[in-house]
């Protein structure tokens, strides 16, 4: 496949009453006290997987992009990487770790605005 590999990572604040889906190229590490500063937040870890099923309705290792859509209240900040848009299609997985899926990045801001969700891009 053509498109970018990502990385899809569910996390929460120090406090457990924020959450993030945190979209960004593969082979980038991600720098949670960095990041915790730019998001204004105390603190950064992943999220329980019952976390994870409870507001994305996935399981660790399936969650993806398009798991942000099963997020019908809201409650997962949408993050991606800036880097991510460098590149004309990703690849992510449909629900399930048994597929993948080539998605053009006009398809994807698309699907994010038929569904209404913003998100905010970063440099990581």
């Amino acid at each position: 496949m053509d498109g970018a590999a990502t990385k899809n990572l569910f996390i929460k604040n120090k406090k457990g009453n924020r959450h993030f889906l945190i979209i960004m190229v593969d082979d980038k590490t991600i720098d949670f006290k960095r990041l915790s500063q730019i998001l204004d937040v105390s603190s950064l870890s992943f999220a329980s997987s019952n976390r994870l099923d409870k507001y994305l309705g996935t399981s660790a290792g399936s969650v993806s992009l398009l798991d942000i859509i099963k997020d019908t209240q809201g409650a997962v900040e949408l993050i991606i990487d800036k880097s991510i848009f460098n590149y004309s299609s990703i690849q992510c997985h449909p629900f399930t770790n048994t597929a993948t899926l080539e998605i053009p990045i006009m398809g994807i801001q698309q699907l994010l605005e038929h569904y209404q969700r913003p998100y905010t891009e970063i440099e990581l």
